[in-house]
C-alpha cells in the first residue's frame, strides 16, 4: 500500500472543491478500471463565456484522486479560456506534480483518469456551445467563438500548416483545446498534399 504524502493527505482528507455543480456548463467524467473508481467534473464558465468561473469534482477514488482531482480543481478555477493553453496532457500532468508532489508510479493512473475526466468536462462545454450557437459559419472554437470559415481563411492567408500556427493567427485552439482535431482536419482539407 503506498503511503500518503502530507500533500495529498491535506488535499484528500480537507478537498475546497468537492461537489458536483447541478448548473455547471459543462461535465465530464471517467473511470479507472485497474481500481473500479470514477471521477467526475463540473465546469462553470462566465456569463460572456471566456473565464472559467469553478470546476468542481466528486470520486470515489482513493486519496491521490480525490487529491489530483481538488487541484486540478484549484489550478484551472478563475482563469482565462485563452490561458490555459490547450489543456496538454502534460502540461496538466506537470501541474498536478508541482501542487501535490511526485505521485509514485503505481498510482500514476489516479492522475491520467482525473487528467481525462477534466478535459472530457471542457469538451462537454464546447459541445453544449455549439449546439446553441447558430449561423452560416459553423463554430469551431467556442472558446474564442471563431468559426470555420475565418479558421479556413488563415489558413489560406497565412499558409498556416499546424493548428499552433492557425491559434497564433486567430487565437483557435488556444482555450481548453478540444477543437484542435478539428482545426487539424481543416488544415489538411485546405492545404494540398504535395
Amino acid at each position: 500500500m503506498t503511503q500518503l504524502t502530507p500533500e495529498i493527505l491535506e488535499l484528500s482528507l480537507r478537498p475546497k472543491n468537492a461537489g458536483i455543480a447541478a448548473d455547471a456548463d459543462g461535465f465530464g467524467a471517467d473511470v479507472d478500471l485497474a481500481c473500479g473508481s470514477v471521477v467526475r467534473f463540473s465546469i462553470s464558465l462566465s456569463i460572456d463565456g471566456k473565464a472559467v468561473t469553478g470546476v468542481r469534482f466528486n470520486s470515489n477514488g482513493c486519496g491521490y484522486m480525490v487529491a489530483v482531482a481538488d487541484a486540478l480543481c484549484s489550478h484551472l478555477s478563475d482563469r482565462h479560456l485563452d490561458s490555459l493553453g490547450g489543456l496538454q496532457q502534460m502540461d496538466l500532468a506537470e501541474t498536478v506534480s508541482t501542487i501535490v508532489g511526485p505521485i509514485p508510479h503505481e498510482r500514476r493512473h489516479c492522475a491520467t483518469t482525473c487528467i481525462a475526466a477534466v478535459r472530457n468536462a471542457f469538451a462537454n462545454c464546447r459541445e453544449r456551445r455549439i449546439a446553441g450557437s447558430h449561423g452560416d459559419d459553423p463554430l469551431i472554437c467556442s472558446c474564442f467563438g471563431v468559426g470555420e470559415n475565418t479558421i479556413r481563411a488563415v489558413i489560406e492567408q497565412n499558409n498556416a500548416d499546424s493548428v499552433d500556427a492557425v491559434t497564433t493567427a486567430c487565437n483557435a485552439g488556444g482555450g481548453c483545446g478540444s477543437c484542435r482535431m478539428l482545426i487539424q482536419e481543416l488544415i489538411d482539407s485546405v492545404i494540398e498534399p504535395i
